[in-house]
């Protein structure tokens, strides 16, 4: 298992955020290196484009910088999935806050979510 950051979707608002002062914890953290999950970065679209309103454009554009500063992504298979609705059972308020920290623990040992 790697020794390897693993980013939530908050990590990539904040990287790009000006003016909010997450954004340079956030973009150093991904310049250090680190992973995402397919789950991850379906979530910075949805946020980017539905509550942020970023054009389609620039979220594309982001999601390139993403790509290039991370891991490729994990995906999040059916046993990932399984684990994290065992972790939302008991720890976590959303199943899918449960399967971002199952995808976390079966790939990597360091968990990034909120700064």
């Amino acid at each position: 298992m790697p020794d390897r950051a693993f980013f939530d979707t908050n990590i990539l608002i904040y990287a790009f955020s000006a003016g909010d002062p997450r954004q340079g914890v956030a973009l150093k953290l991904m310049l250090n290196g680190g992973a995402i999950g397919v789950q991850t970065l379906n979530e910075f679209v949805s946020v980017a484009t539905c509550k942020l309103k970023i054009p389609w454009t620039e979220v594309v554009a982001r999601l390139g910088i993403i790509e290039r500063l991370c891991d490729p992504a994990v995906p999040v298979t059916l046993s990932v999935h399984r684990r994290g609705l065992e972790i939302s059972q008991v720890s976590v308020r959303r199943q899918d806050e449960g399967v971002r920290v199952g995808l976390a623990m079966r790939y990597f040992r360091l968990l990034f979510t909120v700064i």
